[in-house]
C-alpha cells in the first residue's frame, strides 16, 4: 500500500520508458509558439507505455496513452520550456500538467475528444453543461486520477 501512496509503480514504469520517449524526440527542432499541431510517427509501444497519437505543438510534443484517464485523454509531454497558453488553449478545453524532471504527465480534455463524458466524482447534481464546466474547474484546480 505505501508504494501505491507514493506513486513507485508509476515513477518505476516511467523510468524505464523515458528513454524511449527521449529517442522520439532526439534531434527535431521545438516549433515555435503559434505552430499548428503537425503529427509526429511513434510506434504503437513506447517503453511500457501504448501510443494513440503524437505530434508537435508549440513548444514541444504531445503523446497520448491509450489507457489514459477514466474520463479524460492523458499522456506525457515533452515541453521544455514549461507548458504554455498555446499549448493549454489550441490541444486542450482543459489540462493539468505534473512536471517529470523535462516531462510533464497529462490528463484533460483535448478538443479532439471534446465530447467525452464528464467524471461523476465531478458533477454536482446536473447533467449537461453545467456539470461538464464544473468538472473542467476541478481538473484545473488539480484533482486529476494521477
Amino acid at each position: 500500500m505505501v508504494l501505491l501512496c507514493t506513486g513507485a509503480p508509476f515513477k518505476m514504469r516511467w523510468a524505464a520508458s523515458r528513454s524511449a520517449f527521449a529517442a522520439m524526440v532526439a534531434g527535431h527542432p521545438i516549433p515555435p509558439s503559434g505552430s499548428e499541431w503537425e503529427d509526429l510517427a511513434v510506434p504503437h509501444r513506447l517503453g511500457l507505455y501504448t501510443i494513440t497519437r503524437a505530434g508537435w505543438v508549440p513548444g514541444g510534443a504531445i503523446f497520448f496513452e491509450a489507457q489514459g484517464d477514466v474520463f479524460y485523454d492523458a499522456g506525457f509531454a515533452y515541453l521544455p520550456g514549461g507548458p504554455t497558453r498555446d499549448v493549454e488553449t489550441a490541444m486542450f478545453e482543459s489540462a493539468n500538467f505534473h512536471h517529470l524532471g523535462g516531462w510533464y504527465r497529462w490528463a484533460g480534455t483535448s478538443k479532439r475528444n471534446a465530447c467525452r463524458p464528464a467524471p461523476a466524482i465531478c458533477c454536482v447534481g446536473t447533467t449537461g453543461p453545467e456539470s461538464r464546466a464544473a468538472s473542467h474547474g476541478a481538473l484545473d484546480r488539480g484533482r486529476t486520477a494521477w
